[in-house]
């Protein structure tokens, strides 16, 4: 990937983005084409260097020659992709080796799982839900130390958790934990 500065520079790197699969496919072309867009407004030497653009001036430039054809919504959410473009133009140019993608790069299930979401048994293999008590249930939170400046506090446990709850709970953290077999 070349290190220029131009709109089609940052074009070329949104292009790249996806090829690499550093964001959704979806996404690149969405900031591509409100990029594309708004950076039409550049004068020729405006468009050199596109990582010196002022965001705020070019979405009040594009409102103005397109005030009837865009409602404020798809402003806002033009605003939103080309800000999200040339932040991590911005970045790779200063930092190639460093880059890492800003924002939201991979979605999480809806139904909020954890990592092993996704090989969820179907309904009928699923344990039924737990009801939650009307009455609130005697708990206690236990602060646990991890590290020397990183302490965790583990919530509304009950009083008379069972062995087997604990290790449900357990198995639920070690979802999290980063493999580093060393």
């Amino acid at each position: 990937m070349s290190q220029g500065r131009s709109r089609a520079d940052l074009l070329k790197f949104l292009d790249w983005m996806s090829e690499k699969g550093l964001i959704p496919a979806n996404t690149a072309s969405s900031r591509k084409a409100s990029a594309n867009k708004v950076l039409a407004l550049l004068s020729e030497q405006e468009a050199e260097d596109v990582t010196n653009a002022d965001v705020d001036d070019l979405i009040r430039r594009f409102e103005n020659k397109y005030r009837h054809q865009y409602n404020p919504d798809s402003v806002l959410t033009y605003k939103s992709r080309l800000r999200s473009a040339l932040d991590d133009f911005r970045a790779y140019t200063e930092n190639p080796v460093g880059f890492r993608p800003t924002g939201r790069t991979q979605q999480r299930p809806k139904n909020g799982g954890g990592p092993s979401a996704s090989a969820k048994p179907s309904k009928s293999q699923q344990p039924p839900e737990p009801r939650l008590s009307q009455a609130a249930p005697s708990v206690n939170v236990v602060p646990i130390a991890i590290r020397p400046d990183v302490t965790v506090q583990i919530g509304n446990l009950p009083y008379d958790l069972t062995a087997g709850e604990a290790k449900r709970i357990a198995n639920v953290i070690l979802a999290y934990a980063i493999a580093s077999e060393a």
